[in-house]
């Protein structure tokens, strides 16, 4: 009887562990129809930088000032989904939540419930907002309402990953240019994703993520960029969508003209969690 019993228990054990760890997933990132997901995006940038006057002209404030910069963006906010029509859904995005600071030197600089209470009436595509039909914005203007309506048409829930079967130690790479508008002349830089399968247990798939980034600006200035990052995902292969992503960055710039030379560091670190709420 005692063998019985403990052999009952063990084939539980092994059925248990069979059940909770698999070989592979289907790896699909999407938003379902008539669901609720919240999502908390918290971005934090510090830049160290050292401005060199190559033309013996003293250091203006603003360079002094800019030797150290710390930013960092809080968005808290829910997207609710509807119908699917022809590859797009129809989604009613709130804000909960919207946070920003900036400090350079001793200046701190914050913005905070600036979007509260925001919504936006559209439909998506993907990852990505396709038509914005209309936006509820609190004690804003006109053009206010204008300028963030043309913002948000460029505004990606997330990256566009590529569709397919994944076992664990299995990897994948994403290639994705960047443009950054920087005042007089534009950033532009290519950033290489790859993703690593660790490990699959109950529904849940734990991927490695390390990137690289290499970039340049305009042929009017001289300029170096290179950058690397690691960190970790998520993967809740049951709703379609990562719960949670953490990304750590490295970057290094330098840049030359009109006399000064500009060497810079940035730390960033990205979390993104999300969870289903209904």
């Amino acid at each position: 009887m005692k063998q019985f019993f403990w052999l009952f228990i063990l084939v539980m054990i092994i059925s248990t562990n069979v059940s909770a760890q698999t070989d592979s997933i289907y790896f699909k990132v999407k938003l379902l129809e008539n669901k609720t997901y919240d999502f908390e995006i918290n971005h934090i940038t510090e830049t160290i930088s050292n401005t060199i006057q190559e033309d013996n002209k003293e250091k203006t404030d603003y360079d002094v000032l800019a030797n150290n910069i710390k930013n960092s963006i809080l968005m808290h906010y829910t997207l609710k989904t509807g119908t699917e029509i022809n590859s797009e859904i129809d989604f009613i995005l709130e804000y909960k939540q919207f946070k920003t600071y900036r400090i350079i030197g001793s200046k701190i600089d914050s913005i905070d419930g600036y979007l509260d209470s925001c919504k936006i009436y559209g439909r998506m595509k993907g990852q990505k907002i396709s038509q914005i039909d209309s936006i509820i914005m609190p004690n804003k203007d006109n053009t206010i309402i204008d300028i963030f309506k043309n913002t948000m048409l460029n505004f990606e829930l997330g990256a566009e990953y590529p569709e397919k079967y994944l076992k664990v130690a299995d990897q994948f790479m994403m290639e994705s240019p960047m443009k950054l508008p920087l005042g007089f002349f534009n950033f532009e830089a290519n950033v290489i994703s790859r993703y690593k399968l660790n490990k699959i247990e109950n529904g849940l798939a734990y991927f490695d993520v390390k990137q690289d980034f290499v970039g340049n600006g305009e042929k009017l200035i001289d300029m170096k960029f290179s950058g690397s990052g690691t960190g970790e995902m998520i993967f809740n292969s049951k709703i379609f969508n990562a719960l949670y992503t953490k990304i750590n960055t490295n970057f290094k710039m330098s840049m030359a003209f009109t006399g000064k030379k500009i060497e810079m560091t940035m730390l960033n670190q990205s979390v993104t969690k999300l969870k289903l709420l209904d």
